[in-house]
């Protein structure tokens, strides 16, 4: 059975001829051992230098997504993946980064004046904005920036979709892709912080802000559902380990009506939509995943307190579920056995019944070992097998 009928059927709650299998990324450590070179893919810091440099010395990065579409295809073929998850669509000019050191980059507009520093750790694989000129002025600077934000034209011309295509034309018709699109919540911006206060301060700054990325994401997920695409995903974290970064309150008020209308293009289209973030949504669940509609939720964060076995019980004839092997222990540290025990356990109590797709609790990063997530694989290949015998 292909890939892309066997997670149809898990999202249609019926059960394929064996559990789906994907990945939301793969970072380039991992990849690079199965692929038996240097490989281009996933996230995280290794990547984010090879787009800097790239900008560095073309001024665009355009040959550098299409080397990571390139090494992601070959990836999911090798594994014999079943879904691929998209990033964002990609602007053909971005600005020229500063290198102050190796793992220090500096991002300016000459016009507007705003910036943004970028830290690596090429350690841990963390890449992220770590200041900006929004952090260091506050609320008048977030002004500023929305205001040039509903003054700017927005052109879809200015994106490249030549990797995209390259993607849906290679693997669209044996692989279930999904899109991408989500509400722009700053969530891995230096200025997130101020961002919440204005959610008390300035509630009408925040709702120009974000009818203004709105605008822009329902745009470009059009753009997406005119290609042969499956489905479609939001990759926005919302959460961390303690619980939502806002109160049920404020999500209802600024995330849950824009999160709908994503969710409302694509089941008009006939495409499921699936959100991710990590931490524990307890707190806004419900709100979350069934009043928006949503089809599919991953990463279902242990370490974060997020039970899949519960949700299977309370939402399993309602919400897919994509996950959970642990990335953050089982798959960093586990022996084999453990990694094992662990799938297995999911495939007994999570896929009865179609509704789930097996991937990590996040995603393959650049600390899991590349035999540590084939071993993930084999056993769900081998166990996976409906109707589900574990034993």
């Amino acid at each position: 059975m292909l890939g892309r009928k066997r997670v149809n059927k898990a999202f249609n709650h019926e059960e394929p001829d064996r559990i789906p299998i994907s990945a939301l990324t793969v970072n380039s450590p991992p990849a690079s051992e199965i692929l038996e070179r240097e490989a281009w893919t996933g996230i995280g810091a290794r990547q984010a230098k090879r787009r800097f440099e790239a900008l560095r010395k073309r001024g665009n990065a355009i040959e550098f997504y299409r080397r990571k579409a390139e090494d992601e295809v070959s990836l999911y073929k090798k594994m014999d993946l079943d879904a691929y998850f998209m990033g964002s669509m990609i602007p053909q000019k971005e600005r020229t980064p500063e290198k102050i050191d190796e793992k220090t980059w500096r991002f300016e507009d000459e016009n507007t004046k705003e910036w943004r520093t970028i830290k690596l750790d090429f350690e841990s694989g963390f890449c992220g904005e770590v200041d900006s000129n929004i952090k260091q002025n506050g609320i008048e600077a977030f002004e500023k920036h929305v205001e040039r934000l509903e003054r700017e034209e927005y052109n879809l011309s200015e994106y490249d979709l030549e990797p995209y295509d390259y993607v849906v034309k290679e693997i669209g018709e044996k692989i279930a892709i999904f899109g991408n699109a989500d509400v722009s919540i700053p969530s891995g911006s230096s200025w997130l912080p101020i961002f919440l206060k204005c959610m008390i301060k300035r509630p009408e700054l925040v709702e120009r802000y974000l009818d203004e990325q709105l605008q822009k994401t329902m745009t470009l997920l059009e753009e997406q559902l005119d290609r042969n695409i499956f489905g479609v995903w939001g990759g926005v974290d919302w959460a961390g380990e303690t619980g939502p970064f806002f109160s049920p309150e404020h999500f209802d008020r600024f995330v849950k009506p824009r999160l709908h209308k994503i969710v409302e293009k694509c089941h008009e289209n006939n495409v499921p939509y699936v959100k991710h973030t990590d931490g524990n949504i307890k707190k806004i669940l419900e709100s979350l995943l069934i009043e928006t509609d949503t089809d599919g939720y991953n990463a279902i964060e242990p370490k974060a307190g997020m039970d899949i076995f519960q949700l299977k019980k309370d939402y399993g004839n309602k919400l897919t579920l994509l996950g959970n092997v642990d990335c953050s222990e089982t798959l960093v540290k586990g022996e084999k056995q453990e990694i094992e025990s662990e799938v297995k356990r999911l495939i007994e109590k999570v896929s009865p019944g179609g509704g789930h797709i097996l991937m990590s609790s996040n995603s393959i990063h650049s600390n899991i070992p590349a035999e540590k997530w084939i071993k993930m694989i084999e056993t769900a290949k081998e166990f996976g097998q409906y109707p589900v015998n574990t034993h």
